[in-house]
């Protein structure tokens, strides 16, 4: 395992501490990924702030900048439908079951994923109960 992955491992072991998920930014910022670095401490700041703090606003106008400028990049690749960044990852996945079963590793390697929804997971049930990392998943919808 590289250096990156065990960063990502840490992020995923502990999903609600800041902690690992700065020291992963710290990380990007040497390693030529700064807005990376930037987005995550963009999200996580965000993420104290109350709905009033008068930092909201640039902070927010920022996070759209980045996402729109890397989005492509930072979601997880192969699973068409709707991802959401939480805190600097991806933790929210609404795709078909059948493409995430099609690519496994993806829902591992790409980080703190913790919320699921799968369309189209009559036929594939068996299959969906062994993919690996979804005993991380907290929040699991398979309407």
């Amino acid at each position: 395992m590289n250096q990156r992955d065990a960063l990502i491992a840490a992020v995923c072991a502990n999903p609600e501490d800041d902690l690992p998920r700065l020291v992963f930014a710290d990380w990007c910022d040497e390693n030529g990924e700064e807005d990376r670095a930037e987005f995550i401490r963009v999200q996580c700041e965000l993420a104290k702030l109350s709905a009033h703090d008068p930092r909201r606003a640039g902070l927010t106008a920022r996070e759209r900048e980045l996402v729109v400028a890397h989005r492509s990049v930072w979601l997880i690749p192969d699973l068409r439908g709707s991802q959401e960044f939480r805190r600097g990852f991806v933790e929210y996945v609404h795709t078909a079951a059948e493409r995430l079963i099609s690519h496994p590793r993806r829902l591992i390697e790409a980080g703190p994923v913790r919320e699921l929804r799968l369309i189209n997971v009559a036929d594939v049930g068996r299959d969906l109960a062994r993919l690996p990392g979804l005993e991380r998943i907290e929040h699991l919808d398979l309407t």
